[in-house]
């Protein structure tokens, strides 16, 4: 998927794909560019299981990394978005994660362009 130009909106949260800022209300959230990759490969694949293997290969490419490092940006992700009831990154046991919160795309550039 193409990020240019694209917002992600869900809950009080706005990921700003070209900025690779993410905003609670308006707010700046810090987060480790990693982190955000994780984010945006989850959102992606909104609602859609994505493996640990696909999510490393994502956001690491063929460095090798251990799953320790997937766990720990989840675990601070979730807990960057207040998400101790997985109401946005689900785990599913044994398979991965899956972002399971409603997400509405705006891309700017295709709305002012009339596409």
């Amino acid at each position: 998927m193409d990020h240019r130009g694209c917002l992600f909106k869900f809950a009080p949260f706005t990921l700003d794909a070209d900025a690779r800022v993410l905003l609670r209300d308006g707010w700046p959230l810090r987060l480790q560019p990693k982190q955000v990759d994780v984010l945006l490969a989850l959102i992606e694949k909104q609602g859609e299981v994505v493996s640990t293997r696909d999510l490393m290969t994502t956001v690491w490419g063929q460095t090798a990394v251990e799953p320790g490092n997937l766990t720990r940006h989840i675990s601070e992700l979730r807990r960057a978005l207040g998400d101790e009831d997985e109401e946005y990154i689900r785990t599913v046991h044994r398979r991965g994660y899956k972002f399971v919160a409603q997400v509405t795309i705006v891309n700017p550039s295709k709305a002012a362009a009339g596409v």
